[in-house]
């Protein structure tokens, strides 16, 4: 058994190093003037050129423009749509989004935040005309129609009978419909060729975190089909994508999302690109997105599309009805999302109506989640005890085969601890103990596993603990840093206070978990407690709020194990039972279970089966 759990915490760390190796760069400090990068300056100049081109030479935007030339020029005016969560505006030049505030969340400067404006984003809308001229339909002029307080139309006449309508509207699903359709056009653009949308944008630091941001900054997508991908991350090279159709993309965020979304599912030939190791001050990630759409659509009023501007939280983001949006919060592999989407996410909802202290919220979650494990824990604990109670009997019989065969040294040969194993399966079956009892205790623990990773996949995309301060940190998404000092390769240039606490509740927990394994000896006796020395190195950077229930996990474990061991086990009469067993059946020939004769006798043919293929091999070739 000692074996196994070694082999679980030596892979488990593993795992946690490899997740959090990049994590540890410290945050730099954010920059009062805001900057964009050569791509999205690219797309905004161009507008700008094309626009002052059209606006000073009424002659060759005539020549140019054509029909369109007409909307190229009018006054620019802004419109609002607003409801509880978001405020929208709107420009006439262009009939589009011009700026997007999250109403119920602050920046990085504690202002309401803004999650794009002129200075960050860029869209255009590009038709073909027959003359082989591209319009961009977000430089004409529009005339606004306000229709409701949630609903906004945008119409470009360019006669009685040939107008653009864009039409926005605010849905009860948290999403911004969005409709564009052209009349009496048909005669003026090229029906053959695509419609182009494009969207870049630079997305702007909101977090303490800048390293962390920019680790879960990507585009994910999803096909007509419900295949969902994403472009990788945390890469720090440019990554790019191109898909024959897709339904909907996103440009996600740490605890935000933007989304273009296809009613019908038609975006075709679409382009993703992201930023690589190119770093602009206060920009986390470019992204970009290039979709095909087909002229017949605008044509047939099948351009329908939607918008989502908004948080990460799994409940906003299901609620929009989209196949496979909730993945846009990361919740691991298959099994382990299917707990957090589950168990801990709605746990933590109904937990949210008792209080609105966070880091309450954890505690009380860790309490409910160790309530539901509880059988299994109690299973592991009666395993654990089993054990601690046969290795007391069989001590001394094995302290003596280890003298007599010069066995009590540190560090043993692989053979040797075959050797010490095998003698101490030996006179666990005297007790009636199974070759597979060690199984007992590490089954149940290994069934909480996806629990456990799933609360360690969830805490750091939380949005609810962002800037939710609790005892000494002022906000459990970041770090708690009680002593700052120059960047040290591995640990950053901080110490947290809660991953120091949790680092010692694992070293208690981890002491009383030892307790009664006798034969562990040499280095394995020591590198249980080293491990959750390595730790701090681990979770140093990591959310707060994650560390936190880390350690409030690990004192309940000690607590339920300290009390399960005193008044639900008797291992007085555990002892007691495996004696009168060994008297009984003394007198047996060779003291070995069937299964234990079984495993003997497979060892024994494997080893035959391995000698006869060495012997062939060596075997010269007539």
């Amino acid at each position: 058994m000692e074996r196994n759990q070694l082999t679980a915490l030596l892979l488990m760390f593993l795992l946690l190093t490899v997740y959090f190796q990049f994590m540890v760069e410290p945050p730099k400090a954010p920059q009062e003037k805001e900057k964009i990068t050569p791509q999205t300056a690219q797309l905004i100049a161009e507008k700008k050129k094309a626009d002052a081109e059209a606006l000073n030479d009424s002659a060759k935007s005539a020549a140019t423009l054509g029909d369109f030339a007409s909307r190229m020029k009018g006054e620019n005016t802004t419109k609002i749509l607003e409801n509880e969560d978001l405020k929208i505006t709107f420009s006439t030049r262009g009939g589009r989004v011009q700026e997007v505030s999250l109403k119920k969340h602050k920046g990085i400067d504690q202002k309401t935040l803004i999650l794009n404006n002129e200075q960050s984003t860029a869209q255009a809308f590009e038709i073909k005309t027959l003359q082989k001229q591209t319009i961009d339909l977000y430089s004409l002029y529009y005339e606004p129609t306000e229709i409701s307080k949630t609903k906004i139309q945008f119409v470009a006449k360019l006669s009685e009978t040939q107008k653009i309508t864009q039409t926005y509207s605010l849905t009860k699903e948290g999403l911004l419909d969005y409709d564009i359709k052209v009349e009496g056009l048909d005669k003026i653009i090229n029906t053959e060729a695509k419609a182009v949308f494009k969207w870049q944008d630079d997305l702007r630091r909101f977090e303490e975190d800048l390293y962390q941001t920019r680790y879960y900054t990507t585009i994910n997508y999803s096909t007509p089909d419900g295949t969902f991908n994403y472009l990788t991350y945390p890469s720090e090279d440019v990554q790019q994508a191109t898909e024959p159709k897709l339904h909907w993309f996103s440009f996600k965020q740490r605890f935000f999302t933007q989304a273009f979304i296809a009613k019908n599912k038609n975006l075709q030939n679409v382009k993703l690109w992201k930023s690589g190791k190119d770093k602009v001050d206060g920009i986390i990630k470019s992204l970009s997105a290039t979709a095909e759409i087909s002229t017949s659509d605008l044509l047939a009023g099948k351009a329908q599309f939607s918008y989502y501007y908004g948080t990460n939280r799994y409940q906003e983001l299901v609620k929009s009805n989209i196949d496979n949006f909730g993945r846009n919060l990361y919740l691991g592999w298959d099994i382990f999302g299917f707990f957090a989407a589950r168990v801990v996410i709605p746990i933590f909802a109904l937990l949210e109506n008792i209080t609105s202290n966070y880091g309450i919220i954890l505690m009380l979650l860790v309490l409910v989640i160790k309530l539901i494990v509880l059988p299994l824990t109690y299973q592991s604990n009666k395993a654990q005890a089993k054990m601690m109670v046969v290795n007391e009997l069989t001590k001394p019989e094995l302290d003596a085969f280890k003298e007599k065969n010069d066995l009590n040294k540190t560090f043993l040969t692989m053979e040797e601890q075959q050797k010490v194993q095998g003698e101490q399966m030996r006179l666990s079956q005297q007790l009636g103990v199974s070759a597979f009892a060690a199984l007992g205790g590490c089954l149940p623990m290994l069934l909480q596993m996806p629990i456990f990773i799933a609360m360690f996949l969830f805490v750091p995309g939380a949005i609810e603990l962002r800037g939710a301060s609790f005892l000494w940190a002022h906000d459990l998404s970041t770090f708690d840093a009680i002593v700052r000092f120059p960047y040290i390769w591995g640990i950053g240039s901080h110490l947290s206070l809660f991953t120091l606490l949790m680092t010692g509740s694992t070293l208690l927990l981890t002491y009383y978990t030892s307790q009664g394994q006798a034969s562990m000896q040499g280095p394995n006796k020591y590198i249980m407690y080293i491990m959750p020395v390595m730790f701090i190195f681990v979770l140093n950077s990591s959310p707060a709020g994650l560390s936190l229930y880390y350690l409030v996990q690990n004192l309940f474990s000690v607590a339920q194990q300290v009390i399960i061991s005193k008044y639900f086990i008797d291992k007085d009469k555990m002892r007691l039972g495996y004696e009168n067993y060994k008297k009984e059946n003394k007198d047996k020939a060779t003291g070995k279970s069937k299964m234990q004769l079984w495993l003997e006798d497979a060892q024994k043919k494997a080893q035959e089966r391995a000698e006869a293929q060495r012997q062939k091999k060596q075997k010269p070739k007539s």
